[in-house]
């Protein structure tokens, strides 16, 4: 699938030999996915060994040649099987009775957040 993505910084279409900005990159990547992709999740795709960005004074850059036809799916992980072992019919049951699905947040409470106006002083 081919796609073409307009700049506004070089006001036309961007091209192979380009180089974009983090956000700019984020941006393709959210039109290519039909969803929202954050410019933090790049970070995520360097580790994966699927983007290879250059560095000058002190920025990343990506290649437009690289992230043109890349796509975000929605979900990472294996799928669920039909026929499930024990464990993991004991570990859906868990789940759907204890509400389970958002994930967890390196033990701390939703209002431990940065921003959040509601603070704990001790964390568990």
């Amino acid at each position: 699938m081919q796609h073409s993505h307009w700049s506004e910084r070089f006001d036309r279409n961007f091209e192979d030999k380009d180089l974009l900005d983090r956000h700019e990159a984020a941006h393709v990547l959210t039109a290519n996915s039909g969803r929202v992709v954050l410019a933090e999740y790049l970070s995520v795709l360097v580790q994966r060994d699927q983007l290879h960005p250059e560095t000058r004074n002190h920025k990343r850059w990506y290649k437009y040649s690289e992230l043109r036809n890349l796509e975000i799916g929605l979900t990472g992980g294996r799928k669920q099987e039909d026929n499930p072992s024990p464990a993991a019919q004991r570990q859906r049951k868990y789940r759907e009775k204890h509400g389970g699905g958002a994930p967890r947040q390196s033990g701390k409470s939703p209002d431990d957040r940065p921003g959040s106006a509601a603070r704990s002083l001790v964390y568990a």
